[in-house]
């Protein structure tokens, strides 16, 4: 989907009444705790004091970071729903002023940011809108703007599960065209340039539809 598209999805879920809009709500209000732990197991120990989050919603897993130690220099998302990024910013508000907390209108394929400042990014619930094309642009946008050695973790709606194997997911506004396995994820990170990668899952909320599965990797020391 265009990036326009998605915005325009996504503005109209938040702002209005029907089933489909009640349902993302619901879940956007959900998903953090289970899935954000899981990232985190994955990145491994340490604290990471600048982290990026790619389509970043309303701040729930920057505000998680920073809960659990990281993001102390920079706490940084995008998102193209100014809705979202607003709701993040109120979420965010109450961070010390010793973080530096950056907040911004991007696509995943254009990051507004210079190279080398990151020391891991995130990406949560984003990839399905990325053709392999922009899947590709978007990891070499992650490894632009990590650090060598940094960490990049996605994870994403995989198969369908459930009531989703007998209903059309998209016609109730789930893309399922570029879902991908954890495996396909990780293959795709491995081609990127990234090392150390691996795949994995995550535990899902009972009335979602679709399985939950990730990649992490780590950006090659050295690599331009």
């Amino acid at each position: 989907m265009e990036p326009r598209e998605v915005e325009s999805q996504y503005e109209g879920w938040l702002r209005g009444r029907s089933p489909v809009a009640l349902y993302v709500r619901w879940y956007l209000r959900h998903r953090r705790p289970r899935e954000a732990a899981r990232i985190w197991e994955q990145i491994g120990k340490g604290i990471y004091p600048r982290v990026l989050d790619v389509g970043c919603a309303g701040g729930f897993y920057l505000r998680d970071a920073h809960e659990r130690g990281h993001g102390g220099e920079t706490l940084a998302g995008v998102d193209l729903s100014e809705t979202l990024l607003e709701e993040a910013r109120l979420r965010l508000a109450g961070i010390s002023d010793d973080t530096h907390v950056v907040l911004e209108r991007a696509s995943a394929t254009s990051l507004p940011f210079q190279g080398d400042v990151f020391d891991v990014v995130v990406s949560n619930g984003m990839v399905k809108y990325l053709d392999d094309d922009e899947l590709g642009c978007f990891f070499a946008e992650a490894r632009r703007v990590l650090v060598r050695g940094g960490h990049l973790c996605i994870a994403e709606f995989a198969r369908p599960v459930g009531w989703g194997r007998i209903i059309d997911l998209d016609r109730i506004g789930i893309p399922t065209a570029h879902l991908r396995t954890g495996d396909q994820l990780a293959n795709a990170l491995a081609r990127a340039g990234f090392i150390d990668v691996r795949s994995f899952d995550v535990d899902r909320i009972r009335r979602i539809p679709l399985t939950y599965e990730g990649a992490a990797g780590i950006r090659l020391h050295g690599a331009a």
